[in-house]
């Protein structure tokens, strides 16, 4: 087996696993925010008590942090109630336990307290994180440190929370910078040219032909499947200087994909007070970072793609024995060039993702202007079609046209295409259109058209 065959194990398994996103809770802060402060209202805490409760929760929160726990026993919970009193305020300490776990902030198991649930510790984390960031050193070396680490589950979702409570630009520029580090000796993708070995492995793109789509039980799977992702446990991290070097590429590349995750989170909660020069940079980076990953991934299966071939050709062979020679090597080819396409998509997708919002697509569409590459147009219809809503059906055609012998490319767009078909509720015109313009077939919908016709015609008799 290649490296490149083991190498792309890896990445779809990781692609597969992440796909639901596992910031994703994280992405709610503001609502999380207001969970919190209705849960306090409703055991009586008053509006001017507020700020005490949240700052007593956060001092708890990385008092636990700072000793790698997820939970404390009661005399020491009651000797952190004791210092919390002597620096602040004096809290009735049996009062103050009863309240929490009544608000459902804190749980009880036993003689033990833990956060109830893991948004609201990392809720307030970051809180603490955000007060002492510019004042104390310690934290600040503490939050550069986690910067380096948001492959690390509880660092990312520290950081991001951190990011709701302060957008402060000192804050945001350490986030962009390792983004910046990633894989910061390769420019990024521009699909307009840079995959001519992998557009060799097949003569023109496939016309799809598929089942009419139906759109809520699709969600219902979609989200199935998030949820599922979001259940599994945790899987070992992975580092950057692991000596095995296929796990270490990936371990860069689950940092990259991160990284950029945060940002895009910044981006949609400040689109309205980060200054537009500050949010192309931004936007810059979250579509960059991902398109040198993929570069670097691609540059490496270019020089070997005969051996990838042969890997998946072997696959075909044993679980298709009655192919010929040629049979194996056409259906090896257009498999090779089917999962290095799915592989470009996820790319494209997470790019869009991380930023799209109706609220940002003034500058995203001021970024593709300004650098109009394959890749960052896909990127910003990607913003479209991952979403539900009217289509730029116009500028998706032209592209089309445009990447009539660029297969790679159209594939991805193809792709995405499939997704909102798939996913989003479409008008029969604008669905018409779409399929048009990315060679769809809907087998379903020509049946019903074709029955629609037959009555039409018997009612006429």
């Amino acid at each position: 087996m290649s490296r490149n065959y083991r190498l792309l194990l890896i990445l779809l398994q990781s692609a597969d696993q992440n796909q639901a996103g596992e910031l994703q809770n994280s992405s709610f802060s503001h609502y999380y925010q207001y969970l919190i402060t209705r849960s306090l209202y409703q055991v009586n805490v008053k509006t001017q008590e507020l700020d005490e409760y949240q700052n007593y929760l956060s001092h708890l929160a990385w008092y636990l942090q700072d000793r790698d726990a997820k939970e404390i026993d009661l005399d020491e919970f009651r000797r952190f109630n004791d210092g919390f009193s002597q620096i602040f305020t004096s809290v009735d300490f049996d009062r103050r336990l009863h309240l929490l776990t009544e608000a459902r902030i804190l749980t009880r198991r036993g003689d033990f307290y833990s956060f109830a649930y893991p948004y609201v510790y990392f809720f307030f984390i970051g809180r603490y994180l955000a007060s002492k960031v510019h004042t104390d050193q310690e934290i600040k070396n503490w939050v550069l440190d986690a910067c380096q680490k948001l492959y690390i589950r509880d660092k990312a979702n520290a950081v991001l929370f951190l990011t709701h409570h302060d957008n402060n630009p000192w804050v945001i520029t350490q986030i962009a910078e390792v983004m910046r580090r990633c894989f910061g000796d390769k420019v990024p993708m521009e699909l307009n040219g840079d995959t001519d070995s992998i557009n060799a492995l097949v003569t023109k793109t496939s016309e799809l032909v598929l089942e009419a789509p139906n759109v809520v039980r699709n969600q219902e799977e979609s989200r199935a499947f998030s949820d599922s992702v979001a259940l599994r446990a945790e899987e070992p991290e992975l580092h950057p200087d692991d000596p095995n070097a296929d796990l270490a590429f990936l371990a860069r590349w689950n940092l990259l994909m991160k990284t950029a995750q945060i940002l895009g989170q910044i981006l949609k909660n400040y689109y309205g007070s980060l200054e537009k020069p500050f949010k192309a940079e931004l936007i810059g980076e979250v579509f960059d970072g991902p398109l040198r990953a993929l570069r670097i991934f691609l540059e490496e299966v270019a020089r070997d793609m005969d051996g990838l071939v042969a890997d998946v050709r072997h696959l075909i062979a044993d679980s298709a024995p009655g192919l010929n020679a040629d049979e194996q090597k056409q259906a090896a080819h257009k498999t090779t060039f089917q999962i290095l396409g799915w592989l470009g998509t996820q790319t494209i997708a997470s790019a869009a993702q991380f930023v799209a919002s109706d609220k940002l697509r003034e500058d995203i569409g001021a970024q593709v202007t300004q650098n109009p590459t394959v890749a960052y147009r896909l990127i910003g219809l990607a913003t479209r079609l991952l979403r539900p809503g009217q289509l730029p059906l116009d500028e998706i055609s032209k592209m089309a046209k445009e990447l009539e012998n660029n297969h790679y490319a159209f594939g991805i767009l193809q792709s995405l295409g499939v997704h909102h078909l798939y996913l989003f509720h479409t008008d029969a015109a604008h669905k018409q259109s779409l399929c048009k313009s990315l060679g769809i077939s809907l087998k379903q919908a020509k049946a019903i058209e074709a029955k629609k016709r037959d009555t039409r015609m018997l009612s006429k008799n």
